[in-house]
């Protein structure tokens, strides 16, 4: 169940857009500094630390075309991860990266299945806390 202030606060935002369009966020983004700040408080980070973005294939996309690939880079996926999530690493295939799948139907992307998976050449691992095509949760502590 949702607190209530965050379900007031998730109303007035469509709300906002329902009526007024995207000027409906006028309110919220006149705020982002402060918003920023908060979350970087509970991580410990700084507020411009932190980035908002609107999905998962937004946070993806940026990171996968923001990072400084070369050729022969590596990017460790599950092989049932989520589109929004192995799609644009997929896509770094053209400048010579290449995707490494731990294939989870035949084993779960355990520390031993990541440290197999890894290389010298590996750059970054990309993982959804919940498996696309199972739900499995993975152990993220353990992982990270």
């Amino acid at each position: 169940m949702l607190p209530r202030r965050t379900r007031d606060a998730l109303v007035a935002l469509v709300d906002g857009q329902a009526n007024q369009g995207v000027l409906g966020f006028v309110s919220v983004e006149s705020n982002i500094a402060a918003y920023r700040t908060r979350v970087a408080a509970f991580f410990g980070a700084r507020g411009e630390d932190i980035a908002f973005l609107r999905n998962t294939a937004d946070g993806a996309n940026t990171i996968a075309r923001g990072l400084d690939w070369n050729a022969g880079d590596e990017v460790v996926l599950c092989d049932n991860e989520f589109a929004s999530n192995a799609l644009p690493w997929i896509a770094l295939e053209e400048f010579g990266v290449r995707v490494r799948f731990v294939h989870a139907a035949r084993r779960r992307l355990t520390p031993a299945a990541l440290a197999d998976a890894m290389t010298p050449r590996t750059r970054l691992v990309a993982l959804s806390w919940v498996g696309f095509s199972d739900g499995y949760r993975h152990e993220l502590a353990p992982l990270a």
